[in-house]
């Protein structure tokens, strides 16, 4: 009987294996992966309640942020109608002090004649 190269290969293989497993590999093989899995997902749980949370703060800046546009949009109007009223009242003053100009004389808007000499003595005292 005569036995190839690729038979003694196997044969070497599985007596490589059954001294593997005597020795116990398998066993520190195997708790070094269900280690690695244990650790993983503790990682996942951590990162699902990070998620949650970051789901919550989202939330809260959300609101916070829809608070704000709130208080900026009464803020516009009520500078609105502030600004309104006040044109409103500057416009009635202008026209209750329109209404004093139009009974003035009409010389009284004009500028003063001056006297010569009070002409010269003003020149004179703004070249000083």
């Amino acid at each position: 009987m005569s036995f190839d190269a690729s038979f003694w290969v196997a044969v070497a293989f599985v007596v490589f294996i059954g001294i593997l497993y005597r020795a116990g590999a398998f066993g520190t093989l195997i708790r070094s992966l269900d280690d690695r899995s244990e650790q993983i997902r503790k990682e996942l749980e951590e990162a699902k309640a990070l998620r949650v949370e970051a789901q919550r703060v989202l939330s809260d800046y959300q609101n916070k942020f829809k608070a704000a546009e709130l208080e900026a949009d009464s803020i516009v109007a009520m500078a609105r109608t502030e600004a309104e009223h006040y044109t409103q009242s500057v416009q009635a003053e202008f026209d209750a002090f329109m209404v004093v100009v139009a009974r003035w004389p009409s010389n009284a808007l004009r500028r003063p004649k001056l006297p010569r000499w009070r002409k010269c003595a003003v020149l004179q005292w703004m070249r000083q």
